[in-house]
């Protein structure tokens, strides 16, 4: 048991230079049957211990794993499922070999609709034991079963389905699919092409929204009647609103303790008082008032009688 444990943390590294030997084999003779290696390798991703995850030897042999299932060109709905773990666990570079496995299978991804999808996944309920990877395949095996199920809804009805948005059968088809693109992957741009679908009809009912205000705006618009400008500067005192010096009881506590300068003395007071002003110069912008609604015609107004006064 102690061998055992004392050799285990070179274990995942000699699992990855296995994965090397299969691929050079594959690339110089070829496997018969790649989906004998396919599970072993499977088998071994599985059963790998959560806390190698985040060891350089465990991500070394999780990254030649998925070079290996690469070359070998298998992607099936147990690749994805063991895969997809690693993409929420691991770090950053293990993030970008799962997205880079999935893109050379055929997945359509220019935008983060799948990252932020499995981000948004409640992992942190999970704890981080020996049971952490088997529960995070059976998440993302459910959630496959889930898109599975609503793929093949989607494409039972096609034609349908290309007459609500204005496209051909083989527009749509070529959004979710192009030639050596494994079926499961399809599934993944059929979630990515329902994501994108859904910000597309956000975004119009938005527009058309903003539009609509618009139009209510302009036929709720008064008459706009444009202010002199006022060309003597805003004084406002710090803390108030008037000064009053015909009654002086009207001054605030402010203002006994804190007179206005004289701006005789302004300059010996400078030294005293440094930084410190008694006004401030307010930058205001033009007001423009309503004061009365648009007519509906001149030929209305002019008709509109005006009432007089009679003496008697």
């Amino acid at each position: 048991s102690s061998g055992i444990n004392a050799e285990w943390p070179l274990r995942p590294g000699i699992k990855a230079e296995i994965c090397q030997s299969l691929i050079l084999l594959h690339s110089d003779f070829g496997i018969p049957i790649p989906t004998d290696v396919k599970y072993v390798t499977l088998t071994c991703l599985h059963d790998l211990p959560q806390r190698d995850i985040s060891r350089p030897a465990g991500v070394n042999f999780i990254t030649e794993a998925m070079n290996l299932i690469q070359k070998l060109n298998v992607m099936d709905e147990g690749v994805l499922s063991e895969v997809i773990p690693f993409f929420i666990d691991g770090d950053a570079n293990l993030r970008l070999k799962v997205m880079a496995l999935l893109r050379s299978r055929g997945l359509m991804n220019d935008n983060t609709f799948l990252e932020d999808e499995f981000d948004s996944w409640e992992t942190w309920k999970i704890d981080e034991g020996a049971n952490r990877k088997k529960e995070l395949v059976e998440m993302t095996r459910k959630w496959i079963k889930e898109w599975t199920s609503r793929y093949t809804t989607f494409m039972s009805n096609i034609s349908s389905e290309a007459k609500k948005w204005n496209k051909t059968i083989p527009e749509v088809m070529a959004m979710l699919s192009s030639p050596g693109t494994a079926p499961v992957i399809s599934i993944l741009n059929f979630f990515i092409f329902k994501c994108r679908h859904k910000e597309e009809v956000i975004a119009v009912a938005k527009s058309e929204d903003g539009k609509s205000r618009d139009k209510t705006s302009e036929k709720d618009r008064n008459a706009v009647i444009s202010m002199p400008v006022i060309r003597k500067r805003n004084l406002m005192r710090l803390g108030e609103s008037h000064a009053s010096k015909c009654h002086p009881e009207r001054e605030s506590t402010l203002a006994r303790f804190l007179p206005m300068l004289d701006l005789k003395s302004h300059t010996k007071l400078n030294m005293l008082l440094h930084g410190f002003t008694s006004w401030i110069n307010l930058a205001l912008r033009p007001i423009n008032v309503t004061p009365f609604s648009v007519p509906e015609s001149k030929r209305k107004l002019k008709k509109k009688k005006v009432p007089t006064a009679t003496l008697r």
